[in-house]
């Protein structure tokens, strides 16, 4: 069951000289966004639809990188499936 039809977060990155400005932000950028994302919703589990798009941007000395996510919160519907019968051999004796 689609909960959020478009939800977005980004996340960027910046360096001048090769070094990290912010603190420390190694590691994979996107599972901190999809886990930001689904927190939006405490009854989405799910991120369907997902798009990531990076960005790069470098003018000598300073760099920016940014990555975004963009998706649909969800959580799974369970079903049942109950006989109806209809499948049923009448008249047919075994």
């Amino acid at each position: 069951m689609r909960l959020r039809p478009d939800v977005e977060a980004t996340s960027c990155r910046r360096w001048i000289f090769g070094i990290p400005l912010g603190g420390g932000q190694a590691g994979d950028p996107v599972a901190p966004l999809v886990t930001q994302l689904l927190s939006a919703d405490s009854e989405a589990t799910v991120l369907s639809e997902a798009d990531v798009r990076w960005e790069h941007f470098s003018a000598g000395v300073y760099e920016r990188q940014c990555v975004t996510v963009r998706g649909a919160l969800a959580r799974p519907i369970r079903t049942i499936t109950i006989p109806t019968g209809a499948h049923e051999h009448h008249g047919h004796e075994h």
